[in-house]
């Protein structure tokens, strides 16, 4: 080969080394372009961990308040149950005392029943004996009438005799 041609060859090697190299320089242009926009969006993708930590953080303090609060609903449920076997407890005692006042009401009742029964026929025999007391008492009344009447006569004839006897006297 000669010099010229050697020149030559080295002379495409070199426009294709040097075309070799502008392209790797392009791709290299964007290979930092890509990796620019790569670390964008791994800061993007780190700023969205941190916003999703820091929302992780909240649900879990979320999550901590409502345990506490259902830990609170669970002891108020437990006073409920409480309140309620004493009020069930308590209605049970009202329910016996309901039917231990029913039957001493019951009890009063046949009392008073008796007792009206007994009034009863002991005002009617007082109601007999106050009728048979007016009734003597009229009885009474008219001996007692008839005797005045007799009374009054035997009066007239004392004095009958007794001025007889002063007539016949003078």
């Amino acid at each position: 080969m000669t010099d010229r041609e050697l020149l030559e060859l080295i002379f495409t090697e070199i426009t294709g080394l040097k075309v070799g190299q502008e392209r790797l320089e392009g791709e290299i242009g964007g290979l930092k372009a890509g990796q620019e926009r790569l670390e964008g969006e791994i800061g993007g993708l780190k700023a969205g961990q941190e916003r999703l930590e820091g929302e992780i953080g909240g649900l879990k303090a979320g999550q901590e308040r409502l345990e506490g609060e259902i830990g609170g609903l669970k002891a108020g449920q437990e006073r409920l149950e409480a309140r309620q076997e004493r009020l069930e407890a308590s209605q049970q005692r009202l329910e016996a005392s309901q039917q231990r006042l029913e039957a001493s009401q019951q009890r009063l009742e046949d009392i008073v029943t008796r007792i009206e029964n007994d009034h009863g026929r002991k005002l009617e025999a007082l109601f007999d004996g106050w009728k048979q007391n007016t009734e003597q008492l009229k009885r009474h009344g008219e001996i007692l009438e008839r005797i005045e009447s007799k009374l009054e006569k035997h009066e007239v004839e004392i004095k009958v005799i007794k001025g007889s006897k002063n007539i016949s006297m003078w």
